[in-house]
């Protein structure tokens, strides 16, 4: 929280001019600061100021000082003071709303990739009878597939299979090429239509109650599930793109 610190060596005067450059309602938000001064040394009122400097300056790789503000300010009602004070158009609430959620989701799935991590288990990838499955290619079986949320299940059709082990093998299937082992898309299940064996199973696939970093852990191992859980945070933190806010350049000289 590099701004916070900056701003924690200034007094009550230098903080309420940067507050000034950036507040909304100018005169009311100097009322704000000396009211609110005292709350533990002043901290509330420079930690309102620099979550403000933070949305207008920055991407989302700050939602971390973000969420430590709410965490830590919240009770006394930092939230508000923000939207009262410092938001121009009603983009920066709404921006700082998409960063305590994009906070949240990032947070829950580090939950999920520790315990992915931290267990010893034998992933489903290591357990493939990779050549049993190819005894079936060109024969008939029946197989149960799930693409773009849509499972399909199939009564019999051939095994078409392309790939020299599990982990790179594609299916084809009603013109689409699939991953015969994934997280996302890919084979659910196939059995052996006379005896009703069943030949390979990923039950992961198509159970929600797993996000995409426990299946990438559960199906590939531990070190998939760090490679999912980073793009995961990529995605959410680019998620939103920033508005840009209504200061006018004529504020900026009047109140530096």
């Amino acid at each position: 929280m590099h701004y916070f610190d900056s701003l924690k060596k200034k007094d009550l005067l230098d903080v309420v001019a940067e507050g000034m450059k950036l507040a909304k309602d100018k005169d009311g938000f100097c009322k704000f600061a000396e009211e609110n001064w005292d709350i533990a040394d002043g901290d509330y009122v420079r930690a309102v100021i620099a979550t403000t400097k933070i949305l207008k300056g920055c991407s989302f790789g700050k939602t971390h000082d973000v969420h430590v503000f709410q965490f830590i300010f919240g009770g006394v009602g930092l939230e508000s003071a923000v939207e009262k004070y410092f938001d121009t158009d009603g983009s920066l609430m709404q921006e700082y709303h998409q960063c305590i959620e994009n906070y949240a989701e990032m947070d829950a799935l580090y939950t999920q990739l520790q315990k992915v991590t931290r267990y010893e288990y034998s992933p489903l990838i290591k357990n493939i009878d990779f050549y049993r499955i190819m005894d079936y290619q060109n024969k008939k079986v029946i197989m149960s597939t799930i693409y773009g949320d849509k499972i399909t299940d199939k009564k019999e059709c051939k095994l078409r299979m392309y790939g020299a082990s599990a982990k790179h093998a594609k299916v084809r299937v009603d013109g689409k090429i699939l991953p015969l082992v994934g997280i996302k898309n890919g084979v659910i299940d196939i059995r052996d239509p006379e005896t009703l064996e069943m030949i390979y199973q990923n039950h992961y696939l198509a159970n929600d109650k797993f996000s995409s970093v426990q299946r990438a852990g559960f199906v590939f191992g531990s070190e998939e599930a760090v490679n999912e859980y980073a793009n995961k945070v990529r995605e959410i933190s680019t998620r939103t793109q920033r508005r840009p806010q209504a200061n006018s350049d004529g504020d900026r000289e009047i109140l530096m």
